[in-house]
Parts: structure tokens; C-alpha cells; sequence
């Protein structure tokens, strides 16, 4: 079923919300031109969509080089995120220009409006996001604590930081997709 199928104006729901974003487009922008460049991150948020949906995941939007996604389960943003790393990784370079993508996500309680999602949970993950490096995936504790056993072995601990917006400190965890 499609995740945003249940949402509701106006209604609060828990899913998990992931932003995957294009590593270091603005350069490649400034090397390869307008529409090569383009098309390159065209590349990669259409591997993202891909492996998304493979996973039960809705594409919410995207914001020039980033998308935002909902999944019912952290589970399935977490399987959907390996899988968007690889896909990407697996790209050839462009122009010289190798392409990369990292990504946040974070369960929690979001409320739908026209088709978008909204609140702290849309937040921590875009904070969790922009903590991410190429080629990571960048999760938090509580997340974490929703992943089943065998993804439980695919993740590592990280430090723990705070992030605009939020008064509690996040524990931050790694998504180890390499290999899995």
C-alpha cells in the first residue's frame, strides 16, 4: 500500500521520513553546465524514486537535488536507503565527476497537508540529513530501536550531538549499506 495513501489533512500519523540528497551538485552545476548537470542529478533522484518505491516508499517531493520520502516502517526507509546508496554508487562518473548521495531519515509523527508532510519528525530528518557525509546514511537512537534484528547488525553508533529545532540530544547512528 502507498504510505501516503492513509494520510489525512490535517491527521498526525508515524512514518518514517528520509531526505536523500545529491552530494556537491552545485559544482558539478558550476563544471558541467546547466543541463548536463541536470541530468546527472535527474540520474540519481530517479534511482532514489526507484529504490523507494521498491521499498513501500512514497516520494513526497523534490527540492532541486533532494527528495523527501515517507515509509510506513523504518525498516523499510532503512532497506530503501541501501539500496538508493548503491544504486548511485553504481552510477559511472560524469564527465570525471563521480556522483554521490547521503541521506537522513527519522521515525515519528508527521501531519499531511495537500500532499506534504510537515512537523518535528520532517525536521530531525532534514537536520540528519545535512549531517550526513557522501555515501552515509545518518539515522537517530530512536529510529534505531525500530529496526528489526538483521538490520540491527548493519548498523554502527555514532556521537551524540544536538540539532536546531530540538532540545533533546540525538544519539546518531550509521547505516553500514556496503557489502549489505
Amino acid at each position: 500500500m502507498d504510505p501516503s495513501a492513509s494520510l489525512r489533512t490535517g491527521a498526525a500519523r508515524a512514518v518514517c521520513v528520509l531526505f536523500a540528497d545529491v552530494c556537491g551538485s552545485s559544482a558539478l552545476y558550476e563544471a558541467l553546465g546547466d543541463a548536463e548537470a541536470r541530468r546527472a542529478v535527474e540520474r540519481c533522484l530517479n534511482r532514489i524514486e526507484r529504490a523507494a518505491v521498491a521499498h513501500r516508499g512514497t516520494l513526497i517531493k523534490t527540492i532541486g537535488d533532494e527528495a523527501l520520502l515517507v515509509f510506513d516502517t523504518a525498516e523499510e526507509a532503512f532497506l530503501a536507503a541501501c539500496e538508493m546508496q548503491q544504486k548511485v554508487e553504481d552510477l559511472p562518473p560524469v564527465s570525471g565527476h563521480k556522483l554521490a548521495i547521503h541521506i537522513g531519515f527519522h521515525f515519528g509523527d508527521v501531519v499531511e497537508d495537500r500532499g506534504d508532510v510537515f512537523g518535528s519528525t520532517v525536521n530531525t530528518a532534514a537536520r540528519l540529513v545535512a549531517l550526513a557525509k557522501a555515501g552515509q546514511i545518518i539515522t537517530d537512537e530512536a529510529t534505531v530501536r525500530q529496526l528489526s534484528l538483521p538490520c540491527l547488525a548493519s548498523v554502527r553508533q555514532l556521537d551524540s550531538t544536538t540539532v536546531k529545532g530540538r532540545t533533546a540530544v540525538l544519539q546518531l547512528w550509521e547505516g553500514l549499506w556496503r557489502g549489505n
